[in-house]
């Protein structure tokens, strides 16, 4: 097979890497990565040339030295360690021996090995004659107590018998051996039979390797190519390629398929027998089939084998474990791990078989494995001893420091590797790196980013700790400088951080908090500004002013105060005066004092310059919301398209959207939805088109939207947009908006018939809650919750002790709330027999919200009163109030406002549909229909009746009489026909035994 050899001329290396000429300046780090890898090359200067080859001394260390024939003879210079070899002293190398006539040697430097050891390329072969082999590399290597099985792997395996050569690489500690071990022995038992060889540095020997492999083949086939060993005897030099060629015309006479496994492939740096291995391969028998297992790829070209179908390639992906691997292997040993103890040990480890290994070391013995697991790093005891000596330490110096350098970087490319270390060529040094397995993850197809195995990252980072700290400060402003060169502010913030330049990190969060806000990336805006010394942020009024913003937006009202005060003292005059009183305003407003949240607003319009637009659009929005909690609708609509145009004017489209989130939350007041939902659609289009994730105006739409689907009983479509609104909350860390969201999946779950998925939700929301510390509202919207699952299973008692303390979080100017929680009060007001209070509670709301055009307040108001009247017994009030509701309702579809008042409501609306067969009332009794029936429908919103007609119902099931039950609850015999009466209307019946059948369809008893 022809071949080049790498060749160094004046300060280039050039040499050839899968068929590609590739040329490497002397000197860079990835000349030192070649140089680790490579076994041979030659050098052409002006002092003159030499072949350079890499030996290994007694102890086992590895050197190079240089060789050249001078008159007829051998001359010899030893140029040192790989990290030695510099231009200059290969330069230095190559004049020394162009003056030598004869072999020097250096007493003080030159580590030759001793006449009794033959160095590589002169084995005489004695050692062979004598029998000297050792048997315990020709056998295949017994696999571990508690081996993890792999099938899918190994039935790969098979089939890769079909080809000419399979190759296993990927780094320490993958399973290499284990693997190709269990396989090995599996086709034992099954007398398929399989040569085994496992390498050591000592058979960098061409003579010795193909002797090794020669036995190997006999341990299957005695007697197998033996005069071919003998010639290895014959103290007389022979051509290893013939040899290889005499050992593939062996091969061909074997009747059967036989597997030849080289493992520890990568310890193998004699450059002739990497050739005499791909002359071997190239030319196999269709029969023999050769895997090589190794910790790198090996030196010579696949590109052919490839390119034929002959080559099957396992990698570290195809090694890791699974999850339910790990939990094989974990179950193997004295560790006690959860489902999901194995879910972050998969996480941690990556599947990397070593690394689960060391952590079942670190885990042994640990009372508490979750803990223990969570504290698992590459800087303990187990991991930081196999990842020096196995991988770290067998790296040249200029690596090694390449690696600690890069280490603080969560991904890496050429051009940044370059930034940090200062290193030439990074590109080609990543790749080299690769595809020498040093637990380099590329994280995209072209192989451009590349991040370290989460172990080996943590233990690089340890070891750049304790040998190198000075260094960090500088290592990561580098890093910073060429993010933000880069326009990634954020990756330059958290690099500053991490380096502890807290000044630069304040000067970039002042200079782009714009960025993060228009993104709604508030959650990491505020954890940076938490990460700085107090002192650095509040004696900044911009950062404090961005602190302050964040936090609002964020629902954290706690410290807000505080901060406008830090604001205040450290103000810089007219610049922060009008936004720290917009802020003012807004907390004025919260807190319920409006006139105060107005007066502040108006104030701060008037005194603005008619270019400062984003101000202008702050206060029109506050204003907005103060007119629409004072009830002046018309005011608040001209407001927030104020806001909206403010926002778009000062590219702000944040601060639009959230104006246009607000103008779809009026038009559902209005009870226009259509109009609402038009709108939430846009802010989402809108903010898809503007690259905006996640933020307020998104989160705010996405559960609006899903409020109105919900309404317009599309419950699937509500589903996917609330769970979307749900995680866009969770990404800014809105706890309020998260619970709000649980909600709504719990009213979706009731409808579906699902009581213990909406129980579920609500368990949710609390969890939230007490963990994440909501607001009053949000705490607000659960109480409510309850209250209304509470009486959804008809316990009106305990609904009623959930809302009895309501009051005290009502507040006058947050109306939807208020509507809420009476609307609640009123249904619990019916259960418990007392209709009139209910409407005593509901027509001077109801009123107020005609008034001031709060339709779809309106529309659910007059549905409970209809079920007030009905309960009274004023059935000519009640189909009134419904049929107002209906002619509301209509034109904008509302649904879920009717079907949620139970099965209760199903007589008035038979009774308006027979009277209007072309009324609204059909398309709700068909809604009720789909929805499973007047039974299922009851069972989202248990029929209202009160406790007593409860018990009334029981009594009658059981077979009392009217005077058995009148004398039982010490009641008159027509107290008893009235409860009777008003039970018929409610299920809708006509007798008592229609009364027990519907009540038990309805799991009302």
């Amino acid at each position: 097979m022809a071949h080049t050899t790498p060749t160094v001329r004046d300060d280039t290396l050039v040499w050839q890497c899968d068929g590609i000429t590739d040329t490497i300046t002397v000197g860079t780090p990835r000349w030192f990565a070649w140089l680790a890898n490579a076994t041979t090359f030659a050098f052409s200067g002006a002092a003159g040339a030499f072949t350079a080859r890499k030996e290994r001394q007694r102890r086992g260390r590895w050197y190079w030295r240089a060789y050249a024939k001078r008159h007829g003879k051998l001359q010899r210079v030893y140029l040192g360690k790989t990290d030695a070899l510099t231009l200059d002293r290969l330069r230095s190398a190559a004049a020394a021996l162009a003056q030598r006539h004869t072999l020097v040697r250096r007493a003080d430097a030159d580590p030759a090995p001793s006449r009794h050891r033959a160095t590589p390329g002169s084995y005489t072969g004695a050692d062979l004659h004598h029998g000297r082999f050792i048997t315990t590399k020709l056998a295949v290597p017994q696999p571990p107590p508690g081996l993890v099985t792999r099938p899918a792997l190994a039935a790969r395996l098979d089939r890769a018998t079909q080809r000419t050569l399979t190759l296993v690489s990927a780094p320490a500690g993958f399973g290499k051996t284990t693997l190709l071990a269990s396989w090995c022995m599996d086709r034992v038992r099954a007398a398929i039979p399989v040569a085994w060889l496992s390498l050591d540095a000592g058979d960098n020997d061409p003579l010795r390797f193909w002797a090794y492999v020669i036995k190997a083949f006999q341990t299957r086939y005695p007697g197998f190519a033996e005069p071919v060993l003998q010639t290895l005897v014959e103290p007389r030099p022979h051509a290893i390629d013939t040899l290889a060629a005499a050992l593939i015309n062996e091969l061909a006479d074997v009747p059967h398929d036989v597997t030849l496994v080289l493992d520890d492939y990568h310890v193998i740096t004699e450059l002739q027998i990497h050739r005499s291995v791909a002359l071997f391969v190239s030319r196999l028998p269709q029969q023999a089939h050769v895997v090589l297992a190794s910790r790198a790829d090996p030196p010579f070209s696949l590109v052919r084998l490839r390119m034929r179908g002959e080559l099957t390639e396992f990698r570290t992906e195809d090694l890791r474990f699974t999850n339910d691997e790990i939990a094989t292997f974990i179950a193997a040993t004295d560790c006690t791990l959860t489902a999901h103890d194995v879910e972050a040990l998969a996480e941690i480890t990556e599947g990397w078989i070593g690394g689960l290994h060391l952590a079942a070391l670190s885990l042994t013995g640990q009372p508490h494995a979750t803990r223990a697991i969570a504290a698992l790093s590459g800087a303990q005891h187990h991991f930081v001893e196999y990842l020096a000596q196995e991988v770290l330490q067998q790296q040249p110096k200029p690596i090694q420091q390449f690696l600690l350098q890069t280490a603080i970087l969560n991904r890496l490319n050429g051009p940044l590797c370059a930034a940090v270390t200062g290193y030439d060529d990074c590109d080609a040094l990543l790749d080299t790196l690769y595809r020498a397995n040093l637990f380099l993850v590329p994280l995209d197809e072209r192989h451009t980013w590349y991040r370290y195995q989460h172990l080996f990252a943590t233990f690089l980072r340890d070891t750049l700790q304790r040998t190198q700290p000075d260094a960090i400060a500088r290592l990561h402003g580098a890093a910073a400088r060429w993010f933000a060169a880069q326009g990634d502010i954020a990756e330059a913030i958290t690099h500053t951080l991490a380096g502890a330049v807290y000044a630069d990190a304040a000067r970039l969060l002042v200079e782009h908090a714009a960025l993060f806000f228009a993104r709604g990336e508030i959650t990491t805006l505020l954890r940076w500004i938490e990460s700085l010394p107090e002192n650095l942020v509040a004696a900044n009024a911009r950062l404090c002013l961005i602190h302050v913003q964040a936090l609002m937006l964020n629902g954290q009202w706690n410290g807000v105060e505080t901060r406008l005060q830090d604001v205040e003292r450290r103000g810089n005059g007219d610049e922060t005066e009008a936004e720290v009183a917009v802020l003012h305003g807004i907390m004025a407003l919260l807190r319920g004092q409006i006139d105060e949240a107005a007066e502040v607003a108006a104030r701060v319009q008037s005194t603005l310059a008619d270019d400062d637009v984003l101000l202008h659009g702050m206060a029109a929005l506050m204003l907005g919301a103060a007119a629409w909690a004072q009830g002046d609708l018309a005011a608040t609509q001209r407001l927030l398209f104020d806001a909206q145009h403010n926002g778009l004017a000062s590219h702000a489209p944040d601060a639009a959207l959230l104006a246009m989130s607000h103008q779809a939350h009026f038009y559902t007041v209005q009870g226009k939805l259509h109009a609402a939902i038009l709108r939430y659609e846009q802010v989402l289009a809108s903010a898809k088109a503007l690259r905006i994730p996640y933020g307020p105006a998104l989160t705010m739409a996405s559960l609006g939207l899903g409020r109105l689907l919900y309404e317009h009983n599309d419950l699937s479509q509500a589903l996917q947009v609330v769970r979307q609104g749900i995680e866009q909350a969770q990404q800014i860390g809105n706890t309020d908006s998260v619970i709000m969201g649980y909600m709504v999946l719990a009213r979706i779950a009731q409808a579906q018939g699902d009581t213990a998925l909406a129980r579920t939700m609500i368990e949710e929301a609390e969890q939230a809650l007490r963990l994440e510390q909501g607001g009053s509202l949000a705490a607000f919207s659960v109480t409510i919750a309850r209250a209304w699952l509470a009486l959804a299973h008809g316990d009106a008692g305990s609904a009623a002790a959930w809302m009895h303390d309501y009051e005290r979080h009502l507040a006058p100017h947050l109306i939807s709330f208020n509507e809420t929680a009476h609307l609640l009060m009123a249904r619990i007001h019916i259960a418990q027999g007392r209709p009139e209070e209910a409407l005593h509670l509901l027509t001077p709301l109801r009123t107020s919200a005609e008034l001031t055009g709060r339709s779809g307040s309106a529309i659910a108001m007059l549905v409970v009163e209809a079920l007030a009247c009905q309960s009274s017994g004023t059935r000519s009030p009640a189909l009134q109030n419904l049929e107002r509701a209906l002619a509301r309702a209509a034109p904008e579809g509302y649904v879920r406002s009717f079907l949620d008042a139970g099965a209760a409501l199903i007589p008035l609306l038979q009774h308006v549909a027979d009277a209007t067969p072309a009324s609204y009332a059909r398309t709700l009794l068909e809604a009720y229909q789909q929805a499973g029936g007047a039974a299922a429908t009851a069972l989202a919103w248990v029929e209202p009746l009160s406790e007593r007609e409860r018990e009334v119902l029981r009594l009658v099931a059981n077979g009392a009489s009217n005077q058995d039950i009148a004398r039982m609850l010490v009641v008159t015999i027509s107290t008893v026909k009235k409860h009777l009466s008003a039970i018929f209307q409610k299920l809708n019946v006509q007798s008592r035994t229609q009364a027990v059948a519907q009540a038990r369809r309805l799991n009302l008893l």
